[in-house]
């Protein structure tokens, strides 16, 4: 089966996200930081009741206190940023340019503005599906990006990779329910 393909700033910046989602590193940074710092305000505000300061550590609780909610909010926009910015630095020069991926008889054929490539088929790891994204990881670590609304009959391939995940014995991963958080 052959797919044609254009992947745009947003259908990166998605896959970005969503590996960030799955990340066990990124996943415990953002918790540590989302509680490390309302415990550091609240032993800051401990030595400033101790020190006689009453206002200023029941301003420094309330912060902590505030933070716990509000923080998520505020991460969520900044890694949104952080990562667009990420791939407008990483992939200007692939973003809304044409390309083609290919499954045959044994091979993955890609080609795209900066090359073609023939990769075995037994590298695919996995496929993943999003409510409007496919991703198709290689043991490589790399992943084939299929945003649904940029593709011509995209059930049709959602149906046929599905098919070829079971063939192969990946693990199919729909996701429909996931979101940016």
């Amino acid at each position: 089966m052959k797919i044609e393909y254009t992947i745009g700033e947003e259908d990166f910046l998605t896959h970005q996200l969503y590996a960030a989602t799955k990340s066990p590193q990124i996943l415990k940074q953002r918790k540590r930081t989302w509680l490390l710092v309302p415990a550091m305000y609240v032993i800051i505000a401990a030595v400033l009741y101790l020190q006689g300061l009453k206002p200023t550590a029941l301003f420094l609780v309330i912060a902590a206190i505030a933070w716990l909610p509000l923080y998520p909010v505020f991460q969520h926009r900044r890694y949104r940023k952080h990562f667009l910015n990420h791939v407008k630095e990483t992939y200007k020069n692939r973003i809304n340019k044409p390309g083609s991926v290919e499954f045959t008889d044994g091979f993955i054929l890609l080609k795209d503005d900066t090359g073609e490539g023939k990769t075995d088929i037994n590298q695919l790891e996995k496929i993943t599906e999003l409510p409007g994204h496919i991703f198709v990881k290689l043991k490589a670590g790399l992943s084939i990006i299929l945003a649904k609304d940029k593709i011509e009959d995209a059930p049709a391939v959602v149906t046929y990779l599905k098919a070829l995940a079971a063939q192969l014995g990946i693990p199919y991963n729909p996701e429909l329910d996931w979101k940016w958080r």
